[in-house]
């Protein structure tokens, strides 16, 4: 469990296509306009933890449970 499909284990997660384009007008939008931000706080710490994980886990090659 936790493995990689490429290390043996684990199955592939098929995700969505993401617009960058997209994101990046509403940014711009939100620093120059004051639009809402297309991220939120909660969702970008949300990210940040799934990155530190994903470094422990490499780090220490073990499994890391968020």
């Amino acid at each position: 469990s936790g493995e990689s499909p490429l290390t043996g284990g684990g199955r592939p997660v098929e995700t969505l296509r993401g617009d960058y384009r997209a994101y990046y007008r509403a940014v711009t939008a939100a620093l120059r306009e004051g639009a809402p931000n297309p991220v939120t706080a909660y969702e970008a710490a949300n990210a940040l933890d799934v990155l530190e994980a994903a470094r422990r886990s490499a780090r220490e090659g073990v499994s890391v449970r968020l």
